[in-house]
């Protein structure tokens, strides 16, 4: 019910679990599918067995070039394993700097990271937001040229504000990215 309601509350599509794929709210915007759902990571150690879901916002794209985009937080960690990382990119605004590190390849423009876009991913908290084609993010193998930008949340039932607030964001990356990048929208092929 949950996706349900949602997509009603943004007047979009909804879409039925189907196996151990959770329902959906598939938003159209400007032809991009921004899609809402839950996943769900299975492990195990030993005899043990751990599950862990999560509420995930991604969207598929078109692009001729080779785009790499990884935002996460900056941590102690992080910083050290990534001292000679020479794809990591810093921006003007020191704050965002403190918190998240930026990682792209010159496929994807800095403007991206706009102000309004870095003010959005520190006020919404994001933990990782990433464009890329290795084989999907979430594990399906993408077409030639077919990139994702996705984000997740380590909550299962958020607030539907919050949930606006991601689809703003990704709307903002999106027209950016098909100004700066000349990104489409993926034409589903009908069998």
């Amino acid at each position: 019910m949950y996706w349900k309601n949602y997509s009603k509350f943004i007047q979009s599509d909804y879409m039925e679990r189907s196996y151990w794929h959770s329902s959906k709210a598939v938003y159209d915007y400007k032809g991009y599918r921004i899609i809402f759902d839950h996943y769900t990571f299975h492990s195990s150690v030993g005899i043990q067995s751990f599950e862990s879901t999560v509420t995930r916002v991604y969207c598929q794209f078109e692009s001729s070039k080779p785009m790499y985009l990884k935002i996460c937080k900056a941590t102690f960690l992080n910083r050290v394993l990534n001292i000679f990382n020479t794809s990591q990119f810093r921006i003007v605004d020191t704050r965002f700097n403190r918190m998240y590190q930026v990682f792209l390849n010159r496929g994807v423009s800095p403007a991206a990271l706009n102000r309004s876009t870095t003010n959005k991913i520190m006020d919404l908290n994001v933990v990782e937001l990433i464009i890329d084609n290795n084989d999907g993010i979430w594990g399906t193998a993408l077409g030639k040229n077919i990139y994702e930008l996705a984000t997740y949340i380590d909550k299962d039932d958020l607030e539907f504000s919050v949930l606006n607030d991601i689809k703003a964001l990704f709307e903002e990356i999106i027209d950016s990215l098909a100004i700066n990048n000349q990104i489409k929208p993926v034409v589903e092929q009908q069998p």
